[in-house]
């Protein structure tokens, strides 16, 4: 049986370290950081965080060519400085204007693989949630792999006898 409790989802972002978007007139770590403020002034807390992708976009600051991945990290760093303010827990997607290594470089664990997908799972209150990654390197589209539909199908499997919430960050059609 679930018990009462409360998160919080917010998305896209757009992290950029050395830019601001829409012609220099957005700010997004700034914006990040009231967002965050006010999560933090929510009564009761909620438990957790789901950070639904488009998390960083250094490439939204040079169109004109793929940036290699260690472009990313100034970003991924503003990120990691910035969510670190909240009062709870945060789960990351991924979008397409996220690059996987330096996600995993900067955010997660160094010994994994950096190109695995970044999808989880995990239980709260008698609730299953579950994160899949629909990143496509260098593609706005996003897809769900072969792969990661056998772990969600496993997963979903365990845990039929849940209340279960997916989160994605691409359209599912």
């Amino acid at each position: 049986m679930p018990t009462d409790f409360s998160f919080v989802h917010f998305t896209d972002t757009h992290i950029m370290a050395g830019g601001a978007w829409d012609n220099g007139q957005v700010d997004t770590s700034a914006s990040l950081r009231r967002v965050i403020e006010t999560i933090n002034a929510l009564e009761p807390a909620p438990a957790f965080a789901i950070v639904g992708g488009d998390l960083t976009s250094p490439d939204l600051l040079d169109r004109g060519r793929t940036l290699a991945s260690d472009e990313w990290m100034p970003s991924y760093r503003l990120l990691r400085e910035v969510v670190g303010g909240l009062r709870c827990p945060a789960h990351f997607l991924l979008g397409n204007h996220d690059d996987r290594p330096a996600f995993h470089r900067v955010m997660g664990d160094r010994t994994t693989n950096l190109d695995a997908t970044q999808h989880w799972s995990f239980d709260h209150g008698g609730c299953h949630f579950v994160g899949l990654d629909s990143l496509v390197p260098g593609e706005p589209w996003g897809e769900i792999n072969g792969p990661q539909l056998e772990w969600l199908a496993a997963d979903l499997r365990t845990h039929r006898d849940q209340p279960t919430l997916v989160f994605v960050h691409h359209h599912p059609w």
